[in-house]
């Protein structure tokens, strides 16, 4: 009899059907398949050792730049730089070229991280004030309201406006920003003092 149910057993077939096929777009599909747009970007990601992460299973939130905006915040950084360079106190961005060849691994690791949240959030969750989840680099982002030419906006930190939103994949949601979200240090109360609408008692 042993014999017997160990010749059925090993004969039986597996049933399929409810097994599941990954079919769709991660995070890091999204931005190769449109890396025409994203390719700035990705090298970033791939500086940090962090573009496998966007493969990979989860709930994230990514603040996508486009080119533009990368290219954008490498110059406007660099610029801050050289001109305080010889000030008593200069203003030290951590980058010191407009080229994103010549961005350190750990300052690319540090723009990455600010971009990405550990938590999915659709513009619907977005309430004036500051997003309840810290990035992964640790930092809280300011959420407020804009109307430019009488369209109406989200904005990061009160600069990255996001211009195309709710883009869903299978571990999360991608923004697109126009603008690159800038490494903060600040903690919740320096971000609600920003905010006109809101007050510390």
């Amino acid at each position: 009899l042993a014999i017997a149910l160990s010749i059925v057993a090993c004969t039986d077939d597996i049933d399929k059907s409810n097994r599941y096929t990954f079919t769709g777009e991660t995070m890091a599909d999204f931005l190769l398949n449109r890396s025409e747009d994203y390719s700035n970007f990705i090298k970033i990601l791939e500086k940090a050792n962090m573009f496998g992460l966007l493969s990979t299973w989860g709930q994230y939130t990514l603040f996508l730049p486009t080119n533009e905006a990368v290219e954008r915040y490498l110059a406007e950084q660099d610029s801050l730089y050289w001109a305080t360079r010889d000030d008593n106190v200069p203003y030290e961005t951590g980058i010191t070229s407009p080229h994103i060849e010549d961005l350190s691994d750990s300052m690319a690791t540090i723009i990455a991280r600010s971009h990405l949240l550990n938590l999915t959030y659709h513009t619907a969750d977005m309430g004036e004030g500051a997003l309840a989840t810290r990035n992964f680099n640790d930092r809280y982002l300011g959420i407020n309201y804009d109307v430019v030419d009488e369209r109406f906006y989200i904005m990061i930190n009160n600069r990255s406006a996001i211009i195309d939103g709710d883009n869903e994949v299978e571990n999360g949601i991608v923004h697109v920003v126009d603008r690159a979200i800038n490494p903060t240090s600040r903690n919740v109360p320096g971000l609600i003092d920003e905010y006109k609408y809101f007050s510390l008692s």
